[in-house]
């Protein structure tokens, strides 16, 4: 490699992915870059997965044919405004995670079809169209060559290594040469009891409208005994859902929303949060009927896993709702500290 930054020119890495031709062993190839860089999301970030989610998802759909590639246009729209507000290396890291979903989701395109390409290098496009090999490449070496980033010598050390990388899938493409990490959790702290409490005569009040709407709702379209009623609010500061169902033995059915039961699942919301603001806010609450009309209440402050929906695990949404909710650091899962960065303001 001449180059004197250090680099790989496109122009060589297009007509080397050209000859390649095969659209798997090219996403292969962009995969094995992210996960040679991956240590530099842990350093920063040691108990978030947003990025090991991503790859995780690549794994399954270019090695275990699972999944949808057009999933990784979800992957994208999920992640993709948090990763650019991340900081410079473990940022480039994050968007090259967003590069390798377009490049499996455009069947690699972005490098073998690339539109009126005329041998121009990667620093001739907007960065939302670089390949994961450039973001790695920046990544491991410090930063962009174009702008005098980085250290040359690890930046060359890359490519060296990316060449040998691509030998070696040629020559077994059904192997991989690099596993996945997975974040620790074993410094997460145990999150401590509460003393927010729903046993108010306002809060119960709320609670026990919401069941009613839930039962009239019911009853207007469905005459057969029930085992078990269940209401779940997800409410955070992107927005409150309540989400009505019925079970019958293994079976259960939905129930038609009432619109009144949303307003009132925030206000429960707030009401607890005004108790101990410390402790933060919840982002899940699940309440069970059962017919003799007894009731339990589980509240969900800070699992982000068992959120339901894959849109509402997005690092964005917790940023907003820390921003709303804000509460102390010792109430704050490392996870949800690691995406507030700097920007954790936490209550004393």
């Amino acid at each position: 490699m001449e180059d004197t930054k250090g680099h790989l020119p496109l122009s060589y890495r297009v007509s080397l992915m050209q000859d390649i031709g095969n659209i798997q062993t090219i996403n292969r190839i962009f995969f094995e870059c992210i996960k040679y860089v991956q240590e530099i999301w842990l350093q920063q970030f040691p108990s978030d997965n947003s990025v090991f989610s991503i790859l995780k998802k690549a794994e399954d759909y270019l090695y275990k044919s699972k999944g949808n590639k057009n999933e990784f246009a979800q992957l994208s729209e999920q992640y993709k405004n948090f990763f650019e507000e991340v900081d410079h290396t473990a940022g480039l890291v994050g968007l090259g995670c967003i590069s390798l979903s377009n490049s499996i989701l455009y069947d690699a395109s972005p490098i073998i079809n690339i539109d009126e390409y005329k041998r121009q290098d990667d620093n001739s496009y907007e960065w939302d169209v670089w390949n994961p090999d450039f973001y790695a490449s920046m990544a491991y070496s410090g930063g962009n060559p174009f702008q005098s980033e980085g250290d040359i010598s690890k930046r060359r050390d890359f490519w060296l290594w990316y060449l040998d990388m691509i030998l070696k899938i040629n020559q077994s493409h059904d192997t991989q040469l690099l596993s996945i990490s997975i974040p620790s959790l074993s410094t997460e702290k145990t999150i401590l009891e509460r003393a927010q409490t729903y046993q108010t005569e306002s809060i119960l009040k709320k609670i026990d409208t919401v069941i009613n709407n839930t039962l009239d709702s019911f009853r207007k379209d469905h005459n057969e005994k029930w085992d078990k009623i269940i209401i779940e609010a997800r409410c955070m500061d992107i927005g409150i859902q309540v989400r009505t169902f019925f079970t019958i033995g293994a079976k259960d059915d939905k129930i038609r929303g009432n619109l009144g039961s949303f307003d009132l699942m925030g206000e429960v919301k707030d009401e607890m949060y005004i108790q101990a603001q410390k402790e933060g806010a919840w982002i899940m609450c699940t309440i069970e009927v059962y017919p003799d009309m007894e009731y339990k209440v589980n509240f969900n402050y800070d699992d982000r896993n068992k959120l339901p929906e894959e849109r509402l695990k997005a690092p964005e949404n917790f940023i907003e709702e820390f921003s709303s909710y804000p509460r102390s650091k010792e109430f704050t899962p490392l996870w949800w500290q690691d995406i507030l960065g700097k920007k954790g303001k936490y209550i004393k």
